[in-house]
């Protein structure tokens, strides 16, 4: 088992990712995408719509009307997820038919918003072990992905589910405890949150 001050590579990080499959199996589920179509007739003159986004899963139903329905109140006033998160669902769509790739995305997206928001207790080792997770991740990603994080970016994933108390309360202490609270994480924002792909009808890409 690695601990904190061992070396990590993306083989070990993989390997214990598929172990946590054995207790949470809907971890290599396919990430559900919704093309919705968006009438011609309800987009802005002469434009076409065309986006992704993460909805909460109880807003789905009055947000997808509002897209589809009153398409330029939608357009105007209504506000999407960051693009760090945009870029994340883009990668993951692209990558739905392959589960060591989206397993790269979520752990790299999810370790990066785990550094952003460190909790005191995190210092140290305890970071250190996660920076490597982190870094044999987008090793593993980066010439994989078809969209990349900008530098600027400061959030990844749609929602971090543990508050920073809890987060400084536990303590992670060997890479399997890193991957189980990331891949908690991960489950509750794909039971939490769809991802929609909106588009103009007559405009759906081959």
């Amino acid at each position: 088992m690695k601990k904190k001050n061992d070396e990590v590579n993306w083989n070990d990080v993989w390997e214990q990712w598929k172990c946590l499959w054995n207790y949470y199996p809907y971890l290599n589920k396919k990430q559900e995408c919704n093309n919705i179509l968006i009438p011609n007739e309800n987009c802005p003159p002469g434009n076409f719509v065309q986006g992704i986004d993460w909805i909460e899963s109880y807003n789905y139903e009055k947000r997808i009307d509002k897209a589809v329905n009153h398409t330029i109140e939608f357009l105007l006033f209504s506000e999407s997820k960051n693009k760090g998160t945009l870029t994340t669902a883009r990668n993951i769509m692209k990558s739905i038919e392959e589960p060591e790739l989206t397993a790269g995305i979520w752990i790299y997206a999810t370790t990066f918003d785990f550094i952003e928001s460190l909790p005191e207790n995190w210092y140290g080792d305890t970071y250190r072990l996660i920076e490597k997770v982190n870094n044999a991740a987008f090793f593993y990603i980066k010439d994989k992905v078809d969209y990349n994080w900008h530098h600027a970016m400061r959030s990844l994933v749609p929602e971090v589910f543990f508050t920073y108390s809890f987060k400084n309360d536990f303590i992670p202490t060997s890479l399997k405890s890193i991957l189980e609270i990331i891949a908690i994480n991960t489950l509750l924002v794909t039971s939490s949150y769809k991802i929609v792909y909106y588009m103009t009808a007559g405009h759906e890409p081959e």
